[in-house]
């Protein structure tokens, strides 16, 4: 990025079947304070009304520069977030999801956080809107910038690169939904890149869910979970390592049944990892946290079994794009297969 001028923004949105949210969404980037700016949507085989809806807000928009590329198949996040950056022309590249409202300052929140050379990347602060039970227990996920034991900066619906950066390394499209900004960023630091939080560069989120989808939505998550551990050599998360102990240790029980009671209690303290995580890193109260705990449970156990079931897929031969991409990382290569897919 060149001093001497405003940097070229590019905002990558990918959309899938969401007529009546992405209206919202782009008419926030329309509005944005940040005046050099262009935004590509990326249609990823919408089904709905969405590519009408589309060619609709080509028209009404008119202050930023819009394109839509629209995939002619489902390729999922990372391979649709490649395909943006291909189409985008800014010196920085951001992201935001479709069922999102940026603040006015977001953009240039975001794009002024890289005047410091270092930085590769940057995220900002998700603030939810949350509706119904399912929505209130979800709220406080996507929240960053909390503590460095949180150890994320970067979340999809928020957050920017340098153009060259993406370039490089893009998104790896073995991790098709779910955790892929986490892979990235995981990729960056372990070569020593800079990621940096943006508390100041806010978009609102609204993500719609009932219970049912919510536990769609965690086994989803157990599966990029279990996709990333694998690529990184860590195979299980602390978010669900105690569920594990907990499984073996009922196992050693029924030989020696003394062993119940540590599996008792490695339960217990999974259940108070879980309730610390809610008022700590979610940013909770108390009352909402012991309310929403039921469901968080039953999150946390289907994300669980997804992330095992997973795993033995893996084990089993299976996930040929992440075996290929955690061998090309082994192999010395810095960036995911097919990036530039």
């Amino acid at each position: 990025m060149g001093h001497d001028r405003e940097p070229r923004a590019t905002v990558v949105v990918c959309v899938l079947n969401r007529e009546t949210a992405i209206g919202t969404c782009l008419r926030s980037l329309d509005a944005q304070t940040y005046e050099n700016l262009e935004v590509v949507v990326v249609d990823d085989g919408s089904t709905d009304g969405t590519p009408r809806r589309l060619v609709e807000l080509a028209e009404e928009l008119r202050r930023i520069d819009l394109v839509v590329v629209t995939n002619p198949v489902n390729l999922g996040i990372s391979a649709s977030r490649n395909v943006g950056v291909a189409a985008a022309g800014g010196d920085v590249v951001l992201f935001t999801d479709s069922d999102c409202v940026a603040d006015e300052r977001w953009v240039e929140e975001l794009v002024g956080a890289f005047a410091a050379p270092r930085v590769a990347a940057v995220g900002g602060t998700v603030v939810d809107r949350p509706g119904s039970y399912a929505e209130r227990v979800f709220a406080g996920t996507s929240r960053t910038g909390v503590s460095k034991t949180q150890g994320r900066v970067l979340v999809g619906n928020n957050m920017a690169f340098r153009r060259e950066i993406l370039e490089r390394y893009g998104f790896d499209p073995a991790m098709s939904y779910y955790c892929d900004e986490d892979e990235l960023a995981w990729r960056l630091r372990s070569d020593g890149h800079c990621l940096r939080h943006v508390p100041g560069a806010i978009v609102h989120h609204h993500h719609r869910l009932d219970v049912p989808a919510y536990l769609r939505m965690a086994r989803l998550q157990g599966q990029g979970s279990a996709r990333l551990w694998y690529k990184t050599g860590r195979y299980l998360g602390r978010d669900v390592a105690l569920w594990f102990v907990a499984a073996l240790l009922g196992l050693v029980s029924i030989a020696v049944p003394p062993v119940g009671r540590l599996a008792l209690a490695t339960v217990a303290l999974q259940v108070g990892v879980l309730l610390f995580a809610e008022l700590r890193y979610k940013g909770k109260g108390p009352v909402a946290a012991l309310a929403g705990l039921p469901l968080v449970l039953a999150y946390n156990v289907t994300k669980t079994l997804s992330v095992a079931l997973t795993l033995a897929r893996i084990a089993l031969g299976g996930e040929g794009r992440v075996r290929a991409s955690r061998r090309a990382w082994r192999r010395g290569r810095k960036r995911a297969p097919d990036a530039a897919a």
